[in-house]
C-alpha cells in the first residue's frame, strides 16, 4: 500500500512566514532564518513547510502533507484546502502525492463556475449512476489537462463531507471518488491513478 502523503511545490510566496501564513492562518510565524517549520491541521494532518535556496529558480517552497494515522482523505482534503489558498495568492504550484502517479494539479490550471461544475456532474451519466439522481454541487473544481475536479454533496452528508469526483474532460466519465471514507475507484472504470 502507498504512503498517503500529498506535495505541492510552489513559487511565489517572498517569506516562509507568508507561505505559512496562507497555509494556516492560526499558525505561529516560523523565525525570520528558518527553512522548515511544522504547521498542524485538522486532527492528526499536518504540513512540513519548507524553503530550499538551491530550487530558487524553480520550486523554492515545498508544503509536505500527511497524518499519523496515514489517512488519504484526510490529507487530500487538507491539499485540496492549501491548494486553493496558494491558488488565491496567485502563486505557482504544482500537486503530487505518494498515494497516486503525475501531476494532479497545476497553477496552470483553472477554477471553473458552478454552473459549469453542475453541467459537468449533470452530463455524467457515471455520476447519476454511481450517487443517483438525488445530489447537488458543493463547490466548484478546477481543471486541468485532462480532469475536472468536483465536489458533489448528497442530501444525507453536510457540505464539508462532500466527495471529490475526478471527471475526464473528453469522455464526461467519472473516474474516481475521493471522500471521508477514502479513495473509491468507480467499478468498471479505469482510475486515473494507480
Amino acid at each position: 500500500m502507498r504512503p498517503s502523503i500529498d506535495y505541492i511545490e510552489l513559487d511565489g510566496p517572498t517569506t516562509l512566514s507568508a507561505l505559512v501564513a496562507a497555509i494556516g492562518p492560526a499558525a505561529a510565524s516560523p523565525p525570520a532564518d528558518a527553512t522548515v517549520t511544522i504547521v498542524d491541521l485538522e486532527g492528526d494532518v499536518y504540513a512540513t513547510v519548507q524553503y530550499d535556496a538551491v530550487d530558487r529558480d524553480t520550486w523554492p517552497y515545498m508544503v509536505t502533507i500527511e497524518s499519523g494515522s496515514d489517512d488519504l482523505a484526510a490529507v487530500r482534503i487538507a491539499t485540496l484546502r492549501i491548494a486553493d489558498r496558494i491558488q488565491r495568492a496567485g502563486w505557482r504550484y504544482r500537486l503530487t502525492s505518494d498515494a497516486q502517479d503525475g501531476v494532479l494539479s497545476h497553477s496552470a490550471g483553472s477554477q471553473i463556475t458552478f454552473d459549469t461544475a453542475r453541467a459537468i456532474v449533470a452530463g455524467a451519466a457515471s455520476v447519476r449512476g454511481f450517487f443517483g439522481e438525488d445530489f447537488q454541487v458543493a463547490d466548484a473544481g478546477w481543471e486541468n489537462d485532462d480532469v475536472y475536479l468536483v465536489a458533489v454533496q448528497t442530501p444525507d452528508g453536510p457540505a464539508f463531507d462532500a466527495p471529490d469526483l475526478l471527471v475526464d474532460k473528453r469522455t464526461g466519465a467519472l473516474r474516481e471518488v475521493y471522500g471521508m471514507l477514502g479513495r473509491d475507484p468507480v467499478s468498471g472504470l479505469v482510475p486515473v491513478h494507480r
